[in-house]
């Protein structure tokens, strides 16, 4: 019989390998070497409507600090300082590394300026 937590722990591979997206990490700067690390990106906008207390009630959007999630089993270690970079233009700067959750490491990050991220090569898009 299988129990619950090989069900969850199943479940959450199983996602990881769904949403995992490549991503370019850079050790030493734009010049540097690089290397491909797989990983989940959680950076979303979250819409919150009208907000009390705003002027004329206009629409607001919180964005919620974004988050890099990796597969322990991969053997890449994430630290503070490291940048990875997604999609042209699109790069993440890791503040902190939360502790190891089950197969999870997520990284609290942030997201880096346009014009600093364009400086780096970006994973070649697969179609």
């Amino acid at each position: 019989m299988t129990g619950l937590r090989e069900i969850r722990a199943r479940a959450r591979a199983d996602l990881h390998k769904a949403m995992r997206v490549p991503t370019l990490y850079y050790p030493e700067g734009p010049e540097g070497p690089s290397e491909i690390v797989w990983c989940r990106v959680h950076a979303k906008t979250v819409e919150t409507g009208d907000r009390v207390g705003t002027s004329l009630g206009s629409a607001e959007r919180i964005e919620g600090p974004p988050q890099i999630v990796f597969w322990a089993a991969d053997a890449h270690t994430p630290a503070r300082g490291n940048i990875y970079i997604v999609s042209p233009g699109e790069g993440y700067q890791i503040e902190t590394v939360e502790p190891r959750d089950g197969e999870t490491i997520t990284a609290r990050c942030e997201r880096m300026p346009t014009h600093k991220a364009v400086l780096y090569e970006a994973p070649e898009d697969d179609g």
